[in-house]
C-alpha cells in the first residue's frame, strides 16, 4: 500500500492467480510472464506498468481498466 511493487510470477505452485486488482497509490510493476487466470480490475488512482522485455501478461478473462495501465512488453487477453 502507498510504496512501489512487483507482481511475482507463477504463484500457487505456477497455476498463477485468480482475479488481480490493483488498487491505491504507488506504482505496481510486472517484470516477469505472470498468468492472471480469471479477471484483471486496474482501480481509479492504481497505476500498472507491463514493463519492457515481459513476454507475457496474460490475462484469461476481462481487463478493466479505470487507472494507469502501461504495456511496454506483450499482453494477452483471453483464452
Amino acid at each position: 500500500y502507498g510504496n512501489n511493487q512487483i507482481i511475482p510470477d507463477a504463484p500457487n505452485g505456477g497455476i498463477g492467480y485468480g482475479n488481480v486488482i490493483v488498487s491505491r497509490t504507488g506504482q505496481k510493476f510486472v517484470n516477469s510472464p505472470v498468468l492472471v487466470r480469471s479477471n484483471l480490475t486496474v482501480t481509479p488512482g492504481a497505476y500498472l506498468e507491463n514493463q519492457a522485455g515481459v513476454n507475457s501478461l496474460q490475462v484469461l478473462g476481462t481487463v478493466h481498466n479505470d487507472g494507469t495501465l502501461t504495456n511496454s512488453g506483450l499482453i494477452e487477453i483471453g483464452n
